[in-house]
């Protein structure tokens, strides 16, 4: 038996967004989702949630680099600019991160978190809704000291914590997904790996070799890679379509603007609803569950 979880992060972006997950979800696909509470349409997901498929697996999708914070501006200068927008990108992060101002950084990362944490609460207890996952947009919390954080609150609540080390598989994956992967799955699994290299792993990851380009072949080739009896967490981000040109960039990073309006969005999407995919689920012998009942 095969235990897979499959989790869209970004709910809460766009409306698309939202509508692709729920989707998903209630076709029987999805299993599990990150929220970014930050994110303007988070609010809309969770009633949407609430009111279709309320037993979806719900996480927090702890956001540093996208959109607007929700800690008042004045206690996290280092993490926002003077409208409150995030400032840093990943990249960015590191950087403020090995600063002499790391303390100071490390504080504000910790009342932020807090801030988002206490929106999740107030989503989950508003709509009646269960939260049972904590991850991070762009992986940030794999810096070590903001993994300390976010591994203390899931130790509290008996959540699981991503740990996005991915298992590159045999060598017919390799060869097969090579390309696909190269350069940027490949930097970013070498990147990830070096922060992760002390943290111990309890669910499987499959998310950044194949990230943003999570189709139908990359699912086959990552069904080849499990081990019966042990959990995985597969990570996809669906979209209905395309952002509109007007989005609002002061909701969200120019990066992932970028990323919500490549084609790749729908491609994925349709990749969960294909009937091919059930088919290899069933095939595989994969029983598909949340966090909660893994």
């Amino acid at each position: 038996m095969y235990q897979v979880i499959l989790n869209a992060d970004d709910l809460g972006y766009s409306p698309a967004v939202n509508r692709a997950i729920l989707h998903a979800a209630s076709a029987g696909t999805l299993t599990a989702a990150s929220l970014m509470v930050n994110m303007p349409f988070a609010e809309e997901a969770v009633k949407a949630v609430r009111k279709s498929v309320p037993n979806l697996s719900l996480g927090l999708h702890f956001c540093l680099t996208s959109g607007r914070a929700v800690a008042p501006t004045e206690q996290i200068p280092l993490l926002v600019d003077s409208d409150g927008r995030f400032r840093h990108g990943f990249p960015g992060l590191w950087r403020l991160l090995c600063s002499p101002q790391k303390g100071e950084a490390l504080e504000q990362i910790r009342i932020e978190f807090f801030a988002q944490r206490e929106r999740m609460d107030q989503f989950a207890s508003e709509h009646d809704l269960r939260f049972d996952h904590l991850d991070s947009h762009q992986h940030v919390h794999v810096f070590p000291e903001v993994f300390d954080i976010l591994e203390e609150e899931a130790q509290k609540r008996n959540f699981t914590l991503r740990v996005p080390r991915e298992f590159l598989g045999s060598g017919k994956r390799i060869l097969r997904r090579f390309f696909a992967w190269f350069p940027s799955g490949l930097l970013k699994k070498g990147i990830l790996d070096y922060h992760l290299r002390k943290r111990t792993q309890t669910v499987g990851y499959y998310g950044i070799l194949e990230t943003g380009k999570m189709d139908l072949g990359a699912f086959c080739w990552i069904f080849e890679t499990l081990t019966s009896g042990k959990v995985y967490e597969i990570n996809v981000h669906p979209s209905e379509g395309p952002l509109p040109q007007e989005f609002r960039s002061e909701d969200s990073s120019s990066g992932d603007i970028e990323f919500h309006r490549s084609p790749w969005r729908k491609r994925e999407y349709a990749a969960l609803l294909d009937p091919a995919l059930k088919t290899m689920i069933e095939q595989k012998g994969i029983q598909l569950v949340g966090f909660s009942n893994k």
